[in-house]
Order: C-alpha cells, then sequence, then structure tokens
C-alpha cells in the first residue's frame, strides 16, 4: 500500500489526515533500484484480483432471489477447488460495502452464458445495472456503492480570488471546466437476453422533431448501449429509463488541482468556489473590472460560487503534495 500524509512536527510523529492510505495493489515485477539510488515500483490495483477467476466458475443455482447483492454475495463467498475463500484472502468478510446492490431483478444465469467472461467483467455489468460504481478504497475495503453518492457536502475547496477567514486557498489551478457534451446520450438501448433479436432490447429515448428543444436536436441522437444478458425486461426498462434521464443533457464537470487531500474518495460530494476576480464594489469599484464594464458571459470561464460536484477520479502526486480531483455537477 501507498502511505502519505502531512507531519505535524511533534514528537510522536502524529500524521494528518488519521486515514493516510492513498492506495492499495499488487506488485508486478521486480523492485528497481537507479544509480542515484531512487526506487520505482510498478503496481496494479488490488480490484485487479478479479480478472484473475472466471465468472462462469461462480455458482448461482442455489440462490433464491436474483438480487445484485445475492449476486455479489456469491462472489465474496467463492471458493477455489481447495475450499479456499479466494477473493477474502484481498477483502476480509467484513471490508464489503455492497450498500450500492439494490433488488434490481435478474433471470437464472447459466454457466454456458458466462463463459469467457472474467468475474471483473461480470461485476462491470452488475454495476451498470444498478447504476453504482466499485472501486478499492483507502480502507483496503471493496466498495459497491450507488452512483448518487453522498447527500451532503465533505469538503469546500476554495481558489482564485475567492477565500474566506477560515479557509486559505486550496485550488491551485482550474484545468477543465465546462459542459461535458462527449456524455450525452439521449437513446439508450439495454440488451437484457442472449439472443439477437429485436425483443432482447429494451430502448430508452426521447420523442423529437426538427427544430424543437429536444437533446436529440441539439446534439444528435447519441446512442448507449449496455449488454447485461441477465436481467429481466421490467428491469431493463428501470435501467435505461434512470439512465436517458441521467444524461439526456450536458452536466458540468470539472478538474482541478488542490493542495495534497488525502481523504478524499470516490463519490464524495465537494463544494467548489473559484473567481477570476472579486466582486467586492466597495473595494475595486465596478466601473473599472465590475460586471459593469465587462459582459457577464467574459466572466464565465472558470468562475463559479459554491458549485457543488461528485468525485469521478482522484489522483494524488506525492513529489509535489498535490491531489487532482474531477467531478460532475450533482
Amino acid at each position: 500500500k501507498v502511505v502519505a500524509g502531512y507531519d505535524v512536527g511533534n514528537e510522536t510523529a502524529l500524521e494528518v489526515p488519521s486515514q493516510t492510505t492513498l492506495f492499495y495493489g499488487i506488485l508486478t515485477d521486480e523492485v528497481e533500484q537507479s544509480r542515484n539510488n531512487t526506487v520505482s515500483f510498478k503496481f496494479k490495483g488490488l480490484q485487479s484480483v478479479f480478472s484473475e477467476v472466471t465468472a462462469d466458475k461462480l455458482s448461482f443455482a442455489t440462490i433464491a432471489t436474483l438480487t445484485a447483492y445475492n449476486l455479489l454475495t456469491t462472489v465474496r463467498d467463492y471458493t477455489d477447488s481447495n475450499g479456499v475463500a479466494y477473493f477474502q484472502k484481498f477483502f476480509s468478510i467484513g471490508a464489503w460495502d455492497l450498500s450500492g446492490a439494490s433488488n434490481q431483478g435478474y433471470t437464472q444465469i447459466t454457466t454456458t452464458a458466462l463463459k469467457g467472461t472474467s468475474v471483473l467483467e461480470f461485476i462491470k455489468k452488475i454495476a451498470a445495472a444498478e447504476r453504482a460504481v466499485f472501486y478499492v478504497g483507502n480502507d483496503g475495503g471493496f466498495k459497491f456503492v450507488s452512483r448518487v453518492g453522498t447527500s451532503s457536502s465533505t469538503a469546500h475547496f476554495f481558489g482564485g480570488a475567492l477565500y474566506t477567514a477560515d479557509q486559505a486557498h486550496t485550488i491551485i489551478d482550474v484545468t477543465k471546466y465546462g459542459d461535458a457534451t462527449a456524455k450525452v446520450y439521449n437513446r439508450i438501448r439495454v440488451k437484457f437476453n442472449q439472443n439477437e433479436t429485436e425483443t432482447s432490447y429494451y430502448t430508452a429515448q426521447e420523442t423529437w422533431a426538427w427544430g424543437d428543444s429536444s437533446s436529440s436536436f441539439k446534439f444528435g441522437v447519441q446512442t448507449l448501449d449496455l449488454d447485461i444478458p441477465w436481467m429481466t425486461s421490467a428491469a431493463a426498462a428501470t435501467v435505461g429509463e434512470s439512465m436517458l434521464t441521467e444524461y439526456q443533457y450536458p452536466k458540468k464537470e470539472i478538474t482541478f488541482q488542490a493542495k495534497f487531500y488525502p481523504p478524499v474518495n470516490i463519490l464524495d460530494r465537494i463544494t467548489v468556489s473559484y473567481a477570476v476576480i472579486d466582486e467586492d464594489t466597495s473595494l475595486w469599484g465596478t466601473a473599472l473590472i465590475g460586471r459593469d464594464l465587462w459582459a457577464a458571459s467574459s466572466l464565465q470561464h472558470n468562475e463559479f460560487r459554491a458549485k457543488e460536484f461528485y468525485v469521478t477520479k482522484v489522483a494524488h502526486n506525492i513529489d509535489n503534495f498535490t491531489t487532482e480531483i474531477s467531478g460532475r455537477a450533482v
């Protein structure tokens, strides 16, 4: 595992925050030492262990009710030919957070249907059906959680001309901000049956006409295909319609570099405030640099106040002690 934090500088050598682990992985190569005495390691993420077992080795025949939770506990409890609970060697039985697994309906899954599919790919399909994400948390546990994220903001980042009396600048630079038009999907096709027929698909799409205000006219018909061949038709309809609601129109996305912040996790709800100028007219005067002179549209680039985002990506740089955070608007 990779551990990093701030040393508070006293004799007890305490670090903050309390959870300083950033990453769990598996060493994939030899440890290399250069002539200037630096050491390098090559890792792959701990979730890669799920790609080492094919899903046809899982047994679903004894599951009375086929829900996502029951399917994932079958993964958790899988034992190899020696009776060893394989995945629990990496994630103890108490380290599985399956809160994102709802009661979505699934049909009986056969080993034939899973031929050539890794357990990792199987989990990906279940996550797509449940509108969930899965990852290894900084506590080393396996997380399968809802895309909805936390209900309240866990941190507020300030940058540019904005700060408060008790909150200094934490944003170093905003590298990307705008509408995520590349992630607009206004036609969702869900394949819920293995047979290659039209009745094996559920299609969620809007009704539109030329010149209207629809997403399809504004952005063109953009199709997202989901292949989850173990779902009921009703479940496929639920997935398709919910995905259409989420991705029919663009949402704001942001990427910014901040001071090193280890506690941030995927799907945390964060607040971001950044402005090119401070609008304190008593100090600066609107006639010179305020909105009376500059049109509102000219100030929209990288300017927002108390906007909330769900974290979609985190990258820590422990050489420079910075954290790059990407997020999608709530």
